[in-house]
């Protein structure tokens, strides 16, 4: 009996030892997935890499690490979450918008950030504050930005692009005036949940009123100064899909200027070069716009087999030298306060944890000249709630923006009507 059992034994043992293996001779193999925007797949890929040399460095017994990177838009990967995770079929570390956070931390789907200290203490305050709910740090700061407007310099001169009546005298403008992530700017003293972007306490007009006097004047003066303009071009009155049809205006030289994200910006210089520039947003009728700005976070999911491993992994990819890389490659600007305090320096360096010339990444000062104007829009915004009930904001305002320069005559209790619309289920 005891040489039966002793038999079974050194089997189970000879079969577990199969399955850690992976071919002769190979260490087990962990693999990571991460979803993340198409346009980022390569240097993120590269960037995981380098933390599968860091963490081989440090864990030299562990097994070894390789990473699916799925594309997966950065705006549905929440939504999508709820279904994939419990379902086995989710990432372990996901790219999304700060917006979507608080619908995501509320279904519990997303694991806290296990480095809340450190994120605090390098990060933007800003892009902390992103990233929390409650006081909680959940997400990872990746990056972040506002809108700006991209132009030929062919048509324009730097001049013409501080205000929307001299870029529509000169060329064709692409503005989404319906979408709100794009027109919110022209309401600069509307009350969105309070100053903090999260009050929803107290008188209701307190903290949530959109027909204030200056949203109001810049709405009748831009509908009644330009609709029907040739030279403006609105995506989202002929079309559902507003992003990709006002791209292809300007890329396909229909559009001489277009207000967009910054992602845009890399796709604008290849397909145009030296007669492309860019510049904070323009003015309206004199007054400066107050667009949205947004945070990109990676976060953990709840879900992950490997919890600790996609927190050490989402921690290195918003490292400094992981943001320098984007800001480098991507002109994507940085939360981390030791590249984004320095923007008006002449060139940044810095060292991976390797010190290896190879890995050391150089940002020239064209880069930082761009990342100037980033800034300098974000500076003028408002970052976007990331309320569950903001998720209500969208449709509302799209329908009755377009309502609204639509109808011939509208009165005053009218364009009233239509701003507390917007605001009556937030």
């Amino acid at each position: 009996m005891k040489r039966i059992l002793l038999c079974m034994l050194m089997l189970c043992l000879f079969v577990l030892a199969g399955c850690r293996e992976r071919g002769s001779g190979s260490k087990e193999t962990l693999t990571l997935t991460i979803w993340e925007d198409n346009k980022n797949i390569s240097l993120v890929q590269e960037m995981a890499e380098e933390f599968a040399r860091y963490y081989a460095y440090n864990y030299p017994n562990a097994p070894q690490l390789r990473f699916e990177i799925v594309p997966h838009s950065e705006k549905s990967a929440v939504e999508d979450l709820v279904l994939d995770g419990p379902a086995g079929k989710g990432p372990d570390v996901l790219a999304f918008v700060h917006d979507t956070l608080g619908s995501a931390v509320g279904g519990g789907h997303l694991a806290e950030n296990k480095f809340p200290y450190k994120i605090s203490a390098l990060h933007s305050s800003e892009a902390v504050q992103a990233a929390s709910i409650d006081g909680v740090v959940y997400g990872f700061p990746i990056t972040s930005e506002s809108q700006v407007l991209i132009y030929r310099k062919s048509k324009f001169s730097e001049e013409d692009v501080r205000d929307v009546e001299k870029i529509l005298a000169k060329g064709k403008l692409v503005w989404d005036v319906f979408e709100g992530y794009y027109s919110i700017g022209l309401l600069s003293d509307a009350i969105l949940y309070g100053e903090d972007g999260e009050t929803t306490a107290g008188p209701r007009e307190s903290f949530l009123n959109f027909k204030t006097p200056q949203a109001k004047a810049n709405l009748v003066y831009l509908k009644e100064n330009f609709k029907g303009n040739d030279n403006l071009i609105i995506p989202g009155a002929t079309g559902g899909s507003t992003d990709i049809e006002g791209l292809s205006y300007f890329l396909s030289g229909s559009a001489d200027a277009i207000i967009v994200a910054p992602y845009f910006w890399a796709s604008a210089k290849e397909e145009f070069g030296s007669d492309v520039g860019m510049a904070p947003l323009p003015r309206v009728n004199g007054n400066e716009m107050r667009p949205f700005s947004g945070f990109k976070l990676y976060g953990v999911s709840r879900y992950s087999e490997n919890p600790a491993l996609a927190q050490e992994l989402a921690d290195f990819l918003v490292s400094e030298w992981a943001q320098a890389l984007r800001f480098r490659e991507k002109s994507l600007l940085p939360t981390v306060d030791s590249l984004r305090l320095r923007l008006d320096e002449k060139q940044l360096t810095v060292d991976s944890w390797r010190k290896l010339e190879a890995t050391k990444v150089v940002i020239p000062e064209a880069v930082l000249r761009e990342a100037r104007i980033f800034k300098e829009s974000l500076d003028k915004s408002r970052t976007m709630p990331k309320l569950p009930r903001f998720a209500g904001f969208w449709h509302a305002y799209a329908n009755n923006i377009k309502a609204f320069w639509e109808k011939e005559d509208v009165s005053a209790a009218e364009l009233d009507e239509f701003l507390d619309n917007i605001t009556k289920n937030l």
